[in-house]
Protein backbone atom coordinates (compact mmCIF):
# COMPACT_ATOMS: atom_id res chain seq x y z
CA UNK A 1 0.00 0.00 0.00
CA UNK A 2 2.72 2.08 0.71
CA UNK A 3 3.82 2.09 -2.96
CA UNK A 4 -0.20 3.07 -4.01
CA UNK A 5 0.24 5.90 -1.61
CA UNK A 6 3.62 7.11 -3.17
CA UNK A 7 2.82 6.85 -6.52
CA UNK A 8 -0.82 8.73 -5.82
CA UNK A 9 0.67 11.59 -3.48
CA UNK A 10 3.75 12.08 -6.27
CA UNK A 11 0.75 12.59 -9.02
CA UNK A 12 -0.88 15.10 -7.07
CA UNK A 13 2.80 16.74 -5.85
CA UNK A 14 2.98 17.22 -9.27
CA UNK A 15 -0.31 18.49 -10.01
CA UNK A 16 0.46 21.73 -7.72
CA UNK A 17 3.95 22.35 -8.80
CA UNK A 18 5.39 20.15 -5.57
CA UNK A 19 7.46 17.56 -5.34
CA UNK A 20 7.76 14.23 -3.27
CA UNK A 21 10.63 14.23 -1.34
CA UNK A 22 12.90 11.22 -1.44
CA UNK A 23 12.91 9.43 1.86
CA UNK A 24 14.42 6.18 1.01
CA UNK A 25 15.06 5.03 4.92
CA UNK A 26 11.41 5.86 5.93
CA UNK A 27 9.21 2.68 4.68
CA UNK A 28 6.06 4.29 6.18
CA UNK A 29 5.88 8.09 5.80
CA UNK A 30 5.85 10.16 2.89
CA UNK A 31 6.64 13.67 2.56
CA UNK A 32 5.44 16.19 -0.19
CA UNK A 33 6.84 20.19 -0.64
CA UNK A 34 3.84 22.88 0.19
CA UNK A 35 6.45 25.54 -1.01
CA UNK A 36 3.45 26.86 -3.13
CA UNK A 37 1.65 27.68 -0.27
CA UNK A 38 4.74 28.86 1.97
CA UNK A 39 5.49 31.75 -0.50
CA UNK A 40 2.68 33.21 0.53
CA UNK A 41 2.71 32.47 4.18
CA UNK A 42 2.45 29.98 7.00
CA UNK A 43 -1.15 30.72 7.43
CA UNK A 44 -2.22 28.66 4.39
CA UNK A 45 -0.17 25.65 5.29
CA UNK A 46 -1.38 25.18 9.04
CA UNK A 47 -4.80 25.92 7.41
CA UNK A 48 -4.66 23.09 4.98
CA UNK A 49 -3.51 20.97 8.21
CA UNK A 50 -6.76 22.26 10.00
CA UNK A 51 -8.93 21.80 6.69
CA UNK A 52 -7.64 18.15 6.84
CA UNK A 53 -8.10 17.42 10.26
CA UNK A 54 -11.67 18.78 10.35
CA UNK A 55 -12.32 15.76 6.94
CA UNK A 56 -11.29 13.38 9.17
CA UNK A 57 -7.89 12.54 7.52
CA UNK A 58 -5.56 10.69 9.71
CA UNK A 59 -1.94 10.42 9.67
CA UNK A 60 -1.18 13.08 7.84
CA UNK A 61 0.28 16.00 9.03
CA UNK A 62 1.81 19.99 7.71
CA UNK A 63 5.19 21.23 9.19
CA UNK A 64 5.42 24.84 8.75
CA UNK A 65 8.90 26.29 8.12
CA UNK A 66 10.73 27.69 10.30
CA UNK A 67 8.50 26.90 13.30
CA UNK A 68 9.68 28.04 16.68
CA UNK A 69 8.23 26.52 20.14
CA UNK A 70 9.43 27.56 23.69
CA UNK A 71 9.03 24.88 26.18
CA UNK A 72 10.44 25.78 29.82
CA UNK A 73 13.12 28.31 28.46
CA UNK A 74 14.12 26.30 25.15
CA UNK A 75 13.48 27.04 22.21
CA UNK A 76 12.71 24.73 19.62
CA UNK A 77 13.50 25.31 16.01
CA UNK A 78 12.18 23.84 13.18
CA UNK A 79 9.43 22.74 15.76
CA UNK A 80 7.73 19.29 14.35
CA UNK A 81 10.12 19.07 11.65
CA UNK A 82 12.68 16.31 11.19
CA UNK A 83 15.15 18.99 11.26
CA UNK A 84 16.04 22.32 12.77
CA UNK A 85 16.51 24.33 8.92
CA UNK A 86 14.29 22.32 6.25
CA UNK A 87 14.01 24.49 3.30
CA UNK A 88 10.48 24.92 2.77
CA UNK A 89 7.07 23.60 4.35
CA UNK A 90 5.95 20.34 3.80
CA UNK A 91 3.27 17.35 4.58
CA UNK A 92 3.57 14.24 6.17
CA UNK A 93 1.02 11.53 4.98
CA UNK A 94 1.60 7.94 6.68
CA UNK A 95 0.82 4.37 5.26
CA UNK A 96 -0.74 2.86 8.00
CA UNK A 97 -1.53 -1.19 8.63
CA UNK A 98 -4.51 -2.46 7.17
CA UNK A 99 -4.98 0.40 4.92
CA UNK A 100 -7.18 -0.14 1.94
CA UNK A 101 -6.76 1.24 -1.70
CA UNK A 102 -9.90 2.82 -1.04
CA UNK A 103 -8.46 4.43 1.80
CA UNK A 104 -5.75 6.61 -0.25
CA UNK A 105 -7.72 7.26 -3.09
CA UNK A 106 -10.47 8.89 -0.23
CA UNK A 107 -7.30 10.67 1.11
CA UNK A 108 -5.78 12.06 -2.19
CA UNK A 109 -8.99 13.00 -3.07
CA UNK A 110 -9.72 15.02 0.07
CA UNK A 111 -6.34 16.82 -0.42
CA UNK A 112 -6.98 17.37 -4.08
CA UNK A 113 -9.79 19.16 -2.21
CA UNK A 114 -8.28 21.00 0.31
CA UNK A 115 -5.25 21.97 -1.72
CA UNK A 116 -7.88 23.72 -3.95
CA UNK A 117 -9.68 25.78 -1.39
CA UNK A 118 -6.38 27.07 0.16
CA UNK A 119 -4.96 28.19 -3.61
CA UNK A 120 -8.65 29.58 -4.45
CA UNK A 121 -8.02 31.44 -1.55
CA UNK A 122 -4.16 32.89 -2.41
CA UNK A 123 -5.82 33.98 -5.52
CA UNK A 124 -8.19 36.02 -4.17
CA UNK A 125 -5.95 37.60 -1.12
CA UNK A 126 -3.47 38.25 -3.97
CA UNK A 127 -6.45 39.86 -6.44
CA UNK A 128 -6.38 42.41 -3.84
CA UNK A 129 -10.16 42.69 -4.60
CA UNK A 130 -10.93 42.44 -0.88
CA UNK A 131 -14.61 40.97 -2.06
CA UNK A 132 -15.62 37.35 -0.65
CA UNK A 133 -17.41 36.26 -3.28
CA UNK A 134 -18.43 33.26 -1.92
CA UNK A 135 -19.76 35.52 1.51
CA UNK A 136 -21.80 37.19 -0.61
CA UNK A 137 -23.54 34.96 -1.78
CA UNK A 138 -24.27 33.52 1.62
CA UNK A 139 -25.79 36.84 2.45
CA UNK A 140 -27.72 36.26 -0.20
CA UNK A 141 -28.87 32.86 0.31
CA UNK A 142 -29.31 33.89 3.88
CA UNK A 143 -31.48 36.98 2.67
CA UNK A 144 -33.77 34.63 0.20
CA UNK A 145 -34.12 32.26 3.68
CA UNK A 146 -35.45 34.63 5.07
CA UNK A 147 -38.06 35.96 2.91
CA UNK A 148 -39.00 32.52 2.37
CA UNK A 149 -39.84 32.08 6.07
CA UNK A 150 -41.53 35.12 6.04
CA UNK A 151 -43.94 33.69 3.72
CA UNK A 152 -44.45 30.56 4.81
CA UNK A 153 -45.20 32.54 8.64
CA UNK A 154 -47.87 34.91 6.44
CA UNK A 155 -49.41 31.85 4.85
CA UNK A 156 -49.53 29.98 8.54
CA UNK A 157 -51.05 33.16 10.25
CA UNK A 158 -53.80 32.88 7.35
CA UNK A 159 -54.91 29.54 7.82
CA UNK A 160 -55.23 29.65 11.72
CA UNK A 161 -58.00 33.20 11.37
Amino acid sequence: MFSYLSIQLKKLAEAYDERLLHTPHNPISLAMTLKTLDEHRDKAVTQLGSMLFTRQVSGARVVPLGAVQTVSGYAFRGFMSHTNDYPCAYLNAASAIGMKTQDVDLFIKRLDKCFKIVRKEQNRESDGSGVDNDKTEDVVIEEMGLKLENVSLDKFEDSSS
